[in-house]
């Protein structure tokens, strides 16, 4: 089976988007959350559908993050490129890591 080359740096920067994507993704759920208990208290039927609204978004959230951090690494995988697939793993994870470090940062510094 022929295996194309792959270059390391695109592959790296890809992978580090993936995993800033991440981060984005789950600034946009942690938004919904909080603004949740406003949007659905208003109804009679508010527990109910808030909490079913909280573990349908959480499922898709899995969902989300598992394609994100790992589509690109499971591809690499398949094609019995295990060098890129731990490469793109620990870019994506660097990534989210760097943001969470920054965040620490902000919060421990700043409030």
């Amino acid at each position: 089976m022929f295996v194309k080359k792959v270059n390391h740096h695109e592959m790296a920067k890809k992978a580090a988007l993936a995993g800033f994507l991440e981060a984005g993704w789950i600034l946009i759920v942690s938004f919904f959350f909080l603004i949740s208990p406003v949007i659905f208290a208003q109804a009679g039927w508010g527990i109910i559908i808030g909490t079913m609204s909280f573990l349908i978004l959480l499922v898709m959230s899995v969902v989300i993050s598992a394609l994100l951090m790992l589509g690109y690494p499971i591809y690499f995988a398949m094609q019995k490129q295990y060098q890129e697939a731990v490469i793109c793993i620990a870019s994506s994870a660097g990534a989210l890591l760097s943001v969470f470090i920054v965040l620490a940062f902000i919060s421990i510094f700043i409030f």
